[in-house]
């Protein structure tokens, strides 16, 4: 006689599960390769030359032109940020188990799991896009230094004009 139980799974019962887990993935980060980013407001309307400033998600963050100069790509901005800050922003909140987000992110995909509607599904890749979006929110990787502070005239670490942050998406790939 045993202490515990055992739970046996019907073979097709099984196999549907493997097949719906296995079949999907997700892809978190700047997915949109080509989007150009652009150059901060510099005194059109600011104070003796300042820049303008604007609210994001929360907090303050300098008002973007309509162009750039440079041409460069969210995507490269999004590298350059992760190279000269050592913070690799995309991975980070994976690395961290006891990540609230996570677990959250977890007990709904499990219950999607066979409730596949397009509600589910954009709720799993919202909820994909938080776990990488709310440690910079947090202000988890810590603060601008003091130059970056001033240019800036805030403190929020990886996010300038917002371009970046929220061109960081998440979408669910099925095979």
């Amino acid at each position: 006689m045993s202490d515990g139980f055992q739970v046996k799974l019907d073979p097709k019962f099984a196999s549907k599960l493997k097949k719906r887990v296995e079949g999907q993935y997700f892809e978190v980060g700047i997915l949109d390769k080509n989007q150009i980013h652009r150059d901060p407001k510099r005194g059109a309307r600011g104070f003796q030359g300042q820049d303008v400033l604007t609210t994001y998600a929360g907090g303050p963050v300098r008002q973007a032109q309509r162009t750039s100069k440079t041409g460069i790509t969210t995507a490269q901005v999004a590298k350059d940020v992760m190279q000269k800050t050592g913070i690799n922003w995309l991975r980070a909140p994976f690395k961290d188990h006891s990540n609230l987000d996570i677990r959250v992110f977890a007990k709904e995909y499990l219950k999607s799991i066979f409730r596949s509607t397009k509600a589910n599904q954009n709720r799993m890749q919202n909820l994909m896009q938080a776990i990488v979006r709310n440690p910079i929110l947090r202000g988890d990787y810590g603060h601008n230094k003091e130059l970056t502070r001033k240019i800036k005239a805030f403190d929020r670490l990886l996010m300038d004009t917002g371009q970046m942050f929220k061109a960081i998406k998440a979408r669910m790939v099925t095979k």
